[in-house]
């Protein structure tokens, strides 16, 4: 299941191929989360000048709608196969809502990777590097919560 709120920026440098699998990774979370939800802190963290701010936040805004919406899609069909697989729907009912979920997980990412590397291009060296070193960090995080051994 993917993540409410997920974002851009990131993955391009450390898991280019992201955007084509099935969850989201760890390296795109924040990009698109609101300042309520914790996604400014990366913004903070990078030491963007005005101008870089502006041009992040009018990208984000210019792709927020598009994502909740393909995100709202996406629960739902969700919803919508976990009913199929509890219910009586026969197998190739169950085949063709699993393939337009997997349509779906396509679509949503490639419209975070566009997002994505719209905002790279704002970003100067340093501050993808130190991204980058933020991403792997928060992943790393993540993983061990996941498996705390």
């Amino acid at each position: 299941m993917l993540l409410p709120g997920v974002g851009i920026l990131g993955a391009l440098m450390v898991v280019p191929q992201a955007a084509l699998t099935q969850e989201v990774p760890a390296t795109v979370i924040l990009a698109q989360k609101g300042p309520d939800r914790g996604g400014a802190r990366w913004l903070q963290q990078l030491n963007l000048s005005p101008e870089q701010m502006q041009k992040i936040q009018d990208i984000r805004a210019r792709y927020k709608s598009q994502i909740e919406q393909n995100s709202q899609t996406l629960r739902l069909a969700q919803q919508e196969l976990s009913n199929l697989m509890a219910g009586v729907a026969s197998t190739n009912e169950i085949r063709e809502k699993h393939r337009q979920v997997q349509q779906l997980r396509q679509q949503l990412a490639q419209i975070r990777f566009e997002s994505m590397l719209e905002i790279r291009e704002v970003l100067n060296p340093a501050q993808r590097r130190q991204f980058i070193q933020m991403m792997q960090q928060r992943r790393r995080n993540s993983l061990h919560r996941l498996n705390p051994l």
